[in-house]
């Protein structure tokens, strides 16, 4: 695993990637084992994506990222509550209205718009402009999926879906 200017860097199987999605109203997560905890969410109520395309949303919960914070230049857990698991999703999206609304980050782009930093006290995160998309690499978690997938199972649902991933 890499590292390019304070973050982890795309490759290899103990990184996920994160994509900050400045339209999408809520995050999305491809691979199950990312989440802490995880619940029905509805009854497969169809989802608009941007391109046009639906898809189904069964399941939400909470995913763990282990992410460079700049303030501290070290590793740090956080949580990240109401992200849908979205098994077909080609990427992870981390929704940047989400990020600013219910958690009080607050945007700001270099000035060669290279970098994308979300901050909030205390923590400062950093995506890097790669083909066009602000991207975020986590250090992936080795979780058993089983416990997980047994979560999905026995746990009610307490998520509200949205009608639209985006505006």
């Amino acid at each position: 695993m890499a590292n390019i200017g304070g973050v982890l860097s795309v490759g290899g199987p103990d990184v996920v990637e994160w994509c900050l999605d400045s339209a999408a109203t809520a995050s999305i997560c491809n691979d199950l084992s990312q989440f802490t905890e995880i619940s029905a969410s509805g009854d497969g109520l169809e989802k608009l994506c941007a391109n046009g395309n639906t898809v189904s949303i069964n399941q939400a919960g909470t995913v763990k990222f282990l992410i460079i914070n700049e303030l501290t230049g070290r590793q740090e857990k956080r949580l990240l509550p109401d992200v849908y698991y979205v098994p077909e999703a080609p990427v992870n999206l981390l929704s940047q209205d989400y990020m600013q609304t219910q958690l009080n980050y607050v945007v700001s782009i270099s000035a060669d718009q290279s970098l994308c930093y979300l901050t909030k006290e205390g923590m400062r995160l950093k995506f890097v402009k790669v083909d066009g998309l602000y991207r975020l690499w986590s250090s992936r978690q080795h979780k058993k999926k089983e416990s997980v997938i047994f979560s999905a199972i026995v746990s009610s649902s307490k998520y509200v879906p949205l009608a639209v991933w985006h505006k």
